[in-house]
């Protein structure tokens, strides 16, 4: 956008196309959605907005929007493993509020009387934002054994809670076998003070939630959970009365996509077959955090368009973007998003006679739907609105927005050209933010393709711990790895810190914002300091130079002296890498020549 008004030679003509204009955040009123839109507008020197007004008739002919229905369940008044699972939270919650008085009565960190206090509902995603601020604070502790203790406390807190969500909304086995799967990921050799606690908790979750007891099914139909037995009465009924149906059911994590897809398939509740339910999650994650590569979204797609599966279990990355077919059925399983969401994924549901249903366990999730609905009122009243400025007011208005962006970034230009003089020549050390090991100084951080923030120092090899990981080709980079901290003299640590980048040749290991603390030995407080965002280091700590060629030379052999080995294996990991994004691109050639 910056470019764009920048820029005084002829400009291209551009058409945007869009289902819905959002509001901005927190947006109720006519005049602050009006601002939100011009503000759009001014960004894209778009200097007016068309929508389909003389033809609507037969607009609803041909595209009749779906029957939007809303239907609430409720939980069970008992569950056995839901009192499990919050007899175990309970306990790691006694165990941390004695430490956290301590800490707040020391004043060693200022704590608000409402940082320190568990919420009540602890399925909610309150308690889940509570527990990582928590985490974020905690970070600030000086003593290292306590921090880490407190941290792997509120990382099983972060199970337990996502074990209870599942369990809301799945057969209890799905939230065991994730609870199961990352109690053993934690169980480890007793190497002292610092694992003994990991295997503590180990031993408590055994304790409580034992599945011989709990009678564990993976065939089980879960109809005991409202919530459940309706999705499935819906689906029931759906695929008698029209076979050839295609839904979407929209979830909130991908865990719960790929889950819910199982579980569908394994009870067989769409054409009594176990293959016609699939699932379909963001291709930013690996497979090892439930996302899919590109290739496998796209063949999910071909499947459900082609009509070899009729069911379509998907997070939010189906709402646009992807070439779904027109479906006739949407389900949102007790998830709902903005209202832009809203329109998104009732846009879906093209073929005639669709429906578009929200069922909710929460009163929440029920309220939002329905804020959502007025939202949608509300931005077509807005549009109503511009559509009646002419031409010539409307871009009096639209330049008049734009002129006020350009005083508004050249007064940023010069406050952050002020902050880079004063931020010349500051130098501290980037430590774990676990452990505190030392990892590197911070005049060894570059920047590289804008967005990777590389240590251009040729030590660093022997402080980290670097794996090979299934490799991805960037634009230009290609990533081959991940790296995790050594730990320190006293005990080992296996934070993960950042990603290995093939970068011209050199091996670069990036380091992420969040897996450090900043450690400033000329401030008064002897407290490190903790960032998320590298944007916010280099806003407010220090500069962060692009990387130059005499960085990638000093860079260029650094892990080939450290280890040949390890050299060699993230050289065949790359080579791997760049071998499937060409078998990616003939595929997508394929693709296009026969739509051709």
């Amino acid at each position: 956008m910056r470019m764009l008004h920048r820029f005084d030679g002829p400009k291209p003509q551009i058409v945007g196309l869009t289902a819905s204009l959002p509001l901005g955040a927190g947006r109720a009123s006519v005049d602050a959605a009006l601002d939100h839109m011009m503000d759009l507008c001014a960004k894209l020197s778009a200097h007016s907005i068309s929508t389909v007004r003389k033809h609507m008739e037969n607009l609803r002919y041909y595209v009749k929007p779906p029957v939007d229905d809303i239907k609430r369940a409720h939980r069970p008044e008992y569950d056995s493993f839901s009192q499990s699972l919050e007899i175990c939270m309970r306990k790691i919650e006694l165990a941390i509020k004695p430490e956290l008085g301590r800490i707040a009565e020391n004043k060693i960190i200022n704590f608000k009387v409402e940082e320190t206090v568990f919420p009540a509902h602890r399925n909610s995603t309150r308690y889940e934002s509570f527990v990582g601020g928590l985490k974020n604070r905690l970070m600030e502790l000086p003593d290292d054994k306590l921090k880490h203790q407190l941290i792997k406390m509120l990382e099983h807190l972060g199970y337990y809670y996502r074990a209870l969500c599942l369990s809301d909304l799945l057969p209890n086995w799905y939230a065991y076998s994730y609870l199961h799967e990352n109690m053993t990921k934690e169980i480890v050799q007793d190497a002292g003070d610092r694992t003994a606690i990991q295997n503590q908790l180990a031993k408590l979750f055994e304790k409580f939630v034992k599945s011989d007891e709990l009678n564990f099914k993976e065939n089980d139909s879960g109809e005991e959970k409202e919530i459940l037995k309706m999705l499935h009465t819906i689906l029931r009924e759906q695929y008698v009365s029209d076979p050839a149906s295609r839904t979407i059911i929209f979830v909130t994590t991908r865990k719960l996509a790929q889950y819910l897809s199982h579980h569908l398939n394994t009870v067989k509740i769409v054409d009594r077959t176990s293959r016609a339910v699939g699932f379909i999650t963001s291709s930013n994650r690996s497979s090892a955090l439930n996302g899919q590569t590109a290739e496998e979204q796209r063949t999910v797609i071909e499947n459900f368009n082609q009509g070899t599966l009729k069911v379509l279990v998907a997070t939010s990355v189906a709402e646009e973007g992807l070439d779904i077919s027109a479906c006739n059925l949407i389900i949102k399983y007790n998830n709902t998003g903005s209202e832009r969401s809203l329109i998104q994924r009732r846009g879906r549901a093209r073929a005639k006679h669709s429906k578009s249903i929200l069922l909710a366990l929460d009163g929440s999730i029920e309220e939002k739907e329905l804020e959502n609905i007025q939202k949608e009122h509300l931005m077509r009243r807005c549009l109503e609105h511009i559509q009646t400025k002419s031409e010539n007011q409307m871009k009096h208005l639209v330049e008049a927005k734009i002129k006020q962006m350009k005083a508004l970034h050249e007064a940023n230009l010069v406050r952050e050209s002020e902050k880079k003089r004063l931020l010349e020549g500051k130098r501290y050390d980037l430590k774990c933010r676990l452990c505190g090991a030392f990892i590197c100084k911070s005049s060894s951080m570059r920047i590289a393709c804008d967005n990777h923030y590389v240590c251009c120092d040729p030590t660093i090899w022997e402080r980290i711990d670097s794996r090979v990981h299934n490799a991805k080709s960037l634009a230009i980079a290609t990533l081959v790895g991940k790296l995790h901290c050594k730990g320190t003299d006293e005990s080992d640590c296996n934070e993960a810190l950042g990603t290995i980048v093939k970068l011209y040749g050199a091996f670069l290991p990036t380091i992420a914002a969040k897996a450090i603390m900043i450690d400033d030995k000329e401030a008064f407080s002897v407290r490190p300091q903790y960032e998320k965002k590298w944007d916010s280091i280099t806003t407010d700590k220090f500069c962060v130079e692009p990387i130059t060629e005499s960085d990638l030379k000093v860079m260029l052999n650094s892990l080939h002296s450290y280890s040949r080995e390890q050299h060699l294996q993230f050289e065949a990991e790359a080579g791997l890498a760049v071998k499937r994004a060409l078998t990616e691109m003939k595929k997508e050639r394929r693709q296009f020549v026969m739509e051709e």
